[in-house]
């Protein structure tokens, strides 16, 4: 008798957990939006999914995907995020279809937290491309564990440029420069790409070597990265009119990818001697040509067909940072860009 109530003692502790697991990943399945009553809403994350996608679905707003980032700090790079990653839908967004109407050829109004503003608030983050490199006011000569990868209040050992000191509770923006970006056609040098990891703190200093906390992590935060003084960036950017008749290129993704897509930091050939300025949206297009005559080899250019859109976040005298709001194909680098068609 004993025996038998042990088994079904057994019995059940197996298969409680078993259907829990099933009902659970059958609600996961069918229902992935759940309530917590402390915390809102929570979504789960699936193959595909983007925060620009989630934004538009939850919030008719697909714009609003930098304060969903903003939310959800535990997710390094706004740009991958993986299946099974929890992402926490505050309340308080606008759960609304068309929400927002979006931005304009133009530099029209968009989803605005302010009469004519856009909000990204990873400006700190986004890097630069400059003629010449910065001159560094340090470089990394060592972590405190010997690792690549750094966190939040991890130890740094800095080595100070010449004649610098670093001053106890200074923050600097660490960063590294890549070769020089060279234009295939004329192979001229386009510039340096400044690519910013993250935000120390310094905490002992002396002419030889400094101490620093990393107090921000935006990328991996290495030896020989190099040291700039750290300045906030304004989040808000104020939308304004694009230039007549501009035509560019884009050069290259921050992260230096094959193909660009939505939500994607890129930089553009042209900036401040341009009269590129931050809040202005260019298009980005294709031109194909054919031969519309089989009996000739001339070559027709076909009509211009826009598939994308940019907006610019920072500029540089010859070169401007930029966020693809659009893109209706895959884009990649050396692609135009110009002012949109009426």
């Amino acid at each position: 008798m004993f025996k038998k109530r042990l088994l079904r003692v057994v019995g059940s502790v197996f298969i409680i957990p078993a259907l829990f697991s099933l009902s659970e990943a059958a609600a996961a399945d069918h229902h992935p939006l759940t309530v917590e009553q402390e915390t809102g809403y929570h979504y789960t994350v699936r193959k595909g999914d983007t925060l620009w996608d989630l934004s538009d679905r939850f919030f008719g707003a697909p714009f609003q995907w930098p304060e969903l980032w903003k939310e959800n700090r535990h997710i390094a790079n706004p740009h991958w995020i993986y299946p099974g990653d929890r992402i926490r839908l505050f309340h308080g967004y606008p759960m609304a279809p068309n929400a927002a109407t979006q931005l304009s050829a133009e530099g029209g109004r968009g989803p605005l937290n302010k009469a004519g503003f856009f909000t990204y608030p990873a400006m700190d983050q986004i890097g630069f491309i400059r003629e010449e490199p910065l001159t560094p006011f340090g470089t990394i000569a060592k972590t405190a564990e010997d690792k690549t990868i750094n966190a939040t209040h991890d130890v740094l050992y800095i080595k100070p440029a010449a004649n610098t000191l670093l001053a106890v509770g200074s923050r600097f923006t660490t960063y590294r420069v890549f070769k020089p970006l060279i234009e295939k056609k004329t192979r001229k040098e386009i510039g340096y790409q400044h690519y910013l990891t993250g935000v120390v703190e310094i905490t002992q200093s002396s002419a030889q070597l400094a101490v620093a906390k990393i107090v921000r992590v935006y990328r991996e935060i290495r030896v020989n990265d190099h040291l700039i003084p750290y300045q906030s960036r304004s989040s808000e950017v104020k939308l304004q009119e694009s230039l007549p008749n501009l035509s560019g290129r884009l050069i290259i993704s921050e992260e230096n990818t094959v193909e660009i897509g939505d939500n994607t930091i890129a930089f553009i050939d042209k900036g401040d001697s341009d009269g590129i300025q931050p809040g202005q949206v260019y298009a980005i297009y294709e031109q194909q040509y054919c031969r519309l005559d089989p009996e000739s080899k001339e070559m027709v250019a076909l009509p211009i067909v826009d598939f994308g859109k940019c907006l610019v976040l920072h500029t540089e005298t010859k070169t401007a940072t930029v966020l693809i709001t659009e893109a209706q194909r895959n884009i990649q680098p050396g692609f135009p860009i110009h002012t949109a068609l009426p």
